[in-house]
């Protein structure tokens, strides 16, 4: 004789395909936020290093045509943007910008979740924005105004740090 089990007495305890479904998709929401997040973090470090690493690399450039062109170069700094200048000539006494002369020179603006700082001289003093003249001055003898750049994203530990001194040489720091 067969037996037949009875329905209610078959109790579910597990879960149902639906409930399981639901579980899954707010797992995978998630997960993605949490992913985007941390990529998008990643991503501006990266843009952030990559920046310094550019101003790093146009810093040795305008320092070695300097030495090369036999002139002298400067690099101003205002809150937005950088840009290098350099010394007329014929009176010695005007900054002009280079990218009039080549337009690989161009003012490059600062990235505006950047916080960059610029001091001069060993005693780290900051310099007030001056609109005519460069802060840093590189000779065609290969010396240099001695300074330090430091940046730091917003909402970012992470600090990076050029810094240069009087004979020339450049370094490149990245802090946590």
């Amino acid at each position: 004789m067969r037996t037949f089990l009875n329905k209610k007495n078959n109790t579910g305890t597990g879960f149902t395909l639906i409930e399981v479904l639901v579980v899954m998709v707010i797992i995978a929401i998630a997960s993605g936020y949490i992913a985007f997040k941390v990529g998008e973090s990643y991503l501006s470090n990266k843009r952030s290093e990559a920046f310094l690493n550019e101003i790093a690399s146009l810093i040795k450039i305008a320092k070695d045509q300097a030495i090369f062109g036999t002139t002298v170069i400067g690099l101003r700094f205002s809150e937005k943007e950088l840009q290098f200048l350099q010394l007329d000539t014929d009176t010695a006494s005007k900054w002009l910008p280079m990218a009039n002369i080549d337009p690989f020179w161009k003012k490059r603006v600062i990235p505006e979740n950047l916080i960059m700082k610029i001091s001069v001289d060993s005693n780290n003093k900051m310099l007030p924005e001056n609109k005519y003249s460069p802060q840093i001055i590189f000779y065609s003898s290969g010396e240099m105004t001695p300074f330090k750049i430091s940046v730091k994203r917003i909402g970012s530990n992470q600090t990076y740090m050029i810094i240069g001194t009087y004979s020339g040489i450049l370094e490149f720091i990245k802090t946590e």
